[in-house]
């Protein structure tokens, strides 16, 4: 059976002037969720990230550089910026890809960038409401005493947006195969894997 990825932990050193630590976090995590997904995974236990005045390579001026598992990052970056180069030098650093083949990894950063801001999105928002959860959850709400447990039947409720797969399982038509017919039919060939 195949290791399961790692719980990457990121330790992030100073701050950047127009992104927040929270967006920072959630990007970093977005990026390593993306790739996981589609088994690209680095071995690193920890990835440092650190933000610096006036970062160069050589005598080039740039946003990012990265080598093994430490990135700095250009602190002064706009947010589109600092998304774009986050994307980029975590891509160096998952695929273990050297400066010099800027060409690759400057192609998939512009191809996964917009599913990246879409997970980190979801990350940022409610951060401190769900800590909350979290932290109530870690205290527990075990039954003392005679109390008996119980299931909170406010999991099952369906008042959050989407659904993944949705559009796969939307007919409940026969098989499985019947579905993929259909949609490749109507000329949907773009199924995500």
């Amino acid at each position: 059976m195949k290791n399961l990825p790692v719980n990457r932990k990121f330790k992030i050193s100073g701050t950047a002037d127009n992104v927040s630590k929270e967006e920072v976090r959630a990007l970093l995590h977005a990026v390593d969720v993306l790739l996981c997904y589609h088994n690209v995974d680095n071995q690193n236990d920890q990835i440092h990230v650190k933000f610096v005045n006036d970062l160069y390579l050589g005598k080039t001026k740039c946003d990012g550089t990265c080598t093994g598992r430490y990135i700095d990052l250009e602190k002064k970056l706009s947010y589109d910026d600092m998304i774009t180069a986050i994307i980029h030098e975590m891509v160096h650093v998952y695929f273990d890809i050297a400066t010099g083949f800027e060409k690759i990894t400057s192609t998939l950063t512009a191809r996964i960038k917009k599913d990246v801001s879409r997970i980190a999105n979801i990350l940022v928002e409610n951060t401190y409401k769900r800590a909350g959860y979290i932290a109530h959850t870690k205290i527990s709400y075990a039954p003392k005493g005679r109390r008996k447990d119980y299931y909170d039947q406010d999991q099952n409720h369906s008042d959050y947006e989407g659904s993944a797969g949705k559009k796969y399982r939307a007919k409940k038509k026969g098989s499985e195969i019947d579905l993929f017919q259909d949609l490749f039919k109507k000329g949907d060939h773009n199924v995500d894997s």
